[in-house]
């Protein structure tokens, strides 16, 4: 009995020595639940529903895991800024006009347009930049894409990396997998970056970076000065040199220009928009013909002196209305209108879209104002003469005293004649009246139409337009090139005008050509005429134009030649 008693203290003490290891389940926290039908142990649980929570916040978007994978929403931004936490999770990010900073994840695209992007979070499809900034410090799954921007990438970019006309710089850590093209100036590359793609063939080197910030900053934001940029400076510095030159080395024509902008700004903005119009078809037209090749450089040569000229005056005149408008003397002046009109000018070139309207403007007015002013000095040199009749012939004089009534008297007072003799000088005063309309009419050609009314431009184009038909019908199989058409085409008028004083449209459309001294129009001033109009076609017809504008109707050869074209009435034959 004693051995039994004794054994069983010892059975008794084996439980509690397995149980020893089961210790640390009782100091387990208080708080842990109780085990589930399953068996799973209370802490397993808690791990398991920690780590669904942490997952669901990494691709649900914050909250603590509220939102779930499926409802993700884009971060779209447009003047405004836009900022991805670190545990959120979006579907796209969209920046316009403004900026995003990106430090999760996004399961779409990421793109800036016209502003500034950095992401320091994975980018699971493309990171999209046009005119504007990225920074990349995280992976981005997709293609990088830059255009007109600028991009630099220190993180691993699975897809490829193309960059347009952009500036481009790989970081320490950059890894690049697929291609890489570039179309314009090659990118800064850290020595440690690592490239496993190709470069594609498209590299287009050497295009200088200035320009491409000129071209992101300046050309697209439609401002022709970019402040930030200090070689613009350097240019404007230049133009404002050369510009003081030209207004020091011809202050009259300047101011002349600037007077006519002042009081005819409106035409000499369509004058110059009519110009540029026609400038480049007539300088096809000239070169086609091959004689007048040589003219085209002229041309181009006096169209720019005009147009720098003209500028000038236009800043005169600007500074000078602005000095008048402040009560300030001292702006309208030619210098000093000069100096201040350049100053608001440059300032309006910075601003964006209304610097590009204001420099378009510009260019047409100056070129419209300087040719209004090159005509009116050519009318000074040459003043037309008054409108004075020629004095009568002797015959014209004698012819009436001779039928008429008082030689009638003087023989009938001489010779004492009876009133039968008296009335034989009135049957014989009907041949001079029958004959006297003939010689009028030369008188009506040469004096009278000259008051008549004068014709513009439209009924001249008519009557052009008219002249090609019996050109091209008589001349035109034998007219193999641009020359002889010409010559055809100036003997054709020269004739014309010599002969009857008009052509053939002109005679459909009832015009006339006359001097406006009132003599006959003769072979020497028809020539004249029809070489003065070759002057007016080359300039863009703006010669042709001239006799809309001109208040006496007058066209730049009319002016030289000291002609103009009337209008006859139906009862005039001109044939």
């Amino acid at each position: 009995m004693s051995q039994v008693d004794d054994a069983a203290p010892a059975k008794a003490a084996a439980p509690a020595e397995t149980a020893e290891p089961a210790e640390p389940v009782a100091d387990s926290p208080p708080s842990a639940a109780p085990a589930d039908p399953d068996g799973q142990s209370p802490g397993i649980a808690e791990v398991v529903d920690d780590a669904t929570n942490e997952v669901s916040d990494q691709l649900g978007g914050g909250n603590g895991g509220a939102t779930s994978i499926g409802r993700a929403q884009p971060a779209v931004g447009v003047f405004g800024n836009v900022e991805v936490a670190e545990n959120e999770t979006v579907e796209l990010i969209v920046a316009v006009f403004g900026s995003y900073v990106h430090k999760g994840r996004s399961r779409g695209e990421a793109v800036v347009v016209f502003g500034d992007g950095e992401v320091l979070g994975p980018v699971e499809r493309d990171c999209i930049t046009v005119l504007g900034t990225v920074k990349v410090e995280a992976p981005i799954e997709g293609t990088l894409r830059v255009v007109l921007g600028k991009a630099y990438i220190n993180s691993h970019v699975k897809g490829d990396v193309e960059a347009v006309m952009s500036e481009v710089e790989f970081g320490p850590n950059a890894v690049i997998d697929g291609e890489r093209r570039y179309v314009g100036p090659q990118p800064k590359v850290h020595p440690s970056a690592v490239f496993n793609g190709p470069i594609n063939p498209i590299n287009i080197p050497g295009v200088p970076i200035w320009l491409v910030d000129y071209f992101r900053y300046g050309l697209v934001l439609g401002r022709p000065m970019v402040p930030s940029l200090v070689w613009c400076w350097f240019i404007v510095g230049f133009f404002f040199v050369f510009r003081l030159l030209l207004l020091l080395l011809f202050p009259k024509p300047i101011e002349t220009g600037a007077t006519i902008l002042s009081e005819r700004a409106l035409r000499s903005f369509l004058i110059g928009v009519i110009a540029y119009v026609l400038y480049l078809p007539a300088q096809a037209l000239l070169g086609a013909t091959g004689v007048g090749l040589i003219a085209v450089p002229f041309i181009w040569l006096a169209f720019e002196i005009a147009g720098v000229l003209g500028k000038i005056a236009l800043l005169r005149s600007l500074g000078g209305q602005v000095g008048r408008q402040l009560g300030l003397p001292a702006l309208d002046t030619t210098l000093g209108g000069f100096i201040a009109g350049t100053g608001i000018v440059t300032v309006i070139y910075m601003v964006p879209v209304l610097g590009g309207i204001v420099f378009l403007l510009i260019k047409p007015m100056a070129l419209g104002a300087m040719l209004i002013a090159a005509v009116e000095g050519f009318r000074r040199e040459r003043p037309v003469p008054p409108n004075v009749p020629p004095p009568a012939s002797p015959a014209q004089s004698a012819a009436p005293p001779v039928v008429g009534a008082a030689p009638t008297a003087n023989l009938n007072s001489a010779v004492g004649a009876s009133p039968s003799v008296s009335a034989a000088p009135k049957t014989a005063n009907l041949p001079p009246v029958i004959g006297q309309p003939a010689s009028r009419s030369n008188d009506f050609a040469s004096d009278d139409l000259v008051s008549m009314t004068r014709v513009g431009f439209w009924p001249r184009l008519g009557a052009t337009i008219l002249d090609f038909v019996p050109i091209m019908i008589i001349c035109g199989p034998m007219l193999h090139s641009g020359e002889l058409f010409l010559l055809a085409w100036i003997a054709y008028h020269v004739g014309m005008w010599t002969w009857r004083g008009t052509t053939l449209g002109g005679i459909v459309f009832s015009l006339r050509v006359v001097r406006l001294d009132g003599r006959p129009l003769d072979f020497t001033v028809a020539l004249v005429r029809a070489l003065g109009s070759c002057l007016s076609f080359v300039v863009a017809c703006l010669g042709f134009f001239w006799a809309s504008w001109n208040p006496d109707k007058q066209s730049w050869h009319d002016m030289i030649a000291g002609t103009v074209i009337v209008k006859t009435p139906r009862s005039m034959p001109l044939v």
